[in-house]
């Protein structure tokens, strides 16, 4: 079936306001299509009453590959679904602004400023209709070092459709154990563990079940996460939302 691979570097640069990182992701369609690109990222940063205000860049490139000639397709032939194989390269761009408390979070992106180019086009298209709009935020509430609870939302938005999730993380054993759940509206329902091995390094696991009504044809995904923190000292788990 569809897998998904995604490797996430980020980092402070020194004690400035600058913080940079990269981002190299693969996607792939069995027998469709193959996604790949690396994105190098940008943010700068501001103090703003008790939190930080972050304005974050993107630029890098992307790689599709695509055989739709094993596709079933209603209107044979179709100009939108080319019949030989395909690669293209092309760059693109992304965006976005986060502001960031200890407790809370709330952010707004468009990760993809271009589309994916037609034939003979060397770069895509930038049209605000074809926009991703992503906004996204998170409350934690400490109740001891036991128990913390944090919901969250994101509402991922565009002209073609509309997605909803909604998601609540348990942390318990002074927040070395994560259990937690989501509702990705319409079609998905995920249960999520976390286990914070030691001070740097974090493993969790997913399971996303297909609630949606193609749920007899598609069964569930597994996701599998790995997180290396390198800083040499820091606590089990920040106060900090991004690490809950």
């Amino acid at each position: 079936g569809p897998s998904d691979m995604q490797l996430n570097m980020h980092t402070p640069v020194g004690n400035s306001k600058v913080a940079l990182g990269a981002v190299v992701a693969y996607n792939n369609i069995p027998d469709v299509q193959s996604m790949y690109s690396f994105m190098t990222t940008y943010a700068y940063r501001l103090y703003v009453g008790s939190g930080r205000l972050a304005f974050g860049l993107s630029a890098g490139m992307y790689g599709v590959n695509g055989d739709l000639s094993q596709t079933l397709i209603r209107d044979d032939p179709d100009p939108a679904f080319p019949d030989d194989a395909y690669q293209r390269w092309f760059p693109n761009f992304g965006t976005g602004i986060l502001y960031y408390t200890e407790k809370m979070f709330v952010g707004l992106s468009v990760p993809e400023l271009l589309s994916i180019p037609k034939d003979g086009q060397g770069i895509g298209e930038a049209k605000l209709e074809n926009y991703r709009f992503i906004l996204s935020g998170a409350y934690l509430f400490d109740f001891s070092k036991a128990f913390r609870l944090k919901p969250s939302v994101m509402i991922d938005y565009n002209q073609a459709s509309t997605s909803f999730k909604a998601s609540i993380n348990v942390g318990l054993m002074d927040s070395r154990v994560f259990i937690g759940g989501a509702y990705d509206y319409p079609n998905f329902a995920i249960a999520l563990l976390n286990f914070q091995v030691n001070r740097q390094w974090l493993i969790g696991y997913a399971y996303t079940f297909n609630v949606g009504p193609v749920h007899k044809y598609l069964g569930g995904s597994h996701e599998v996460v790995l997180r290396w923190e390198l800083r040499p000292v820091i606590p089990t788990i920040p106060d900090d939302p991004f690490y809950f």
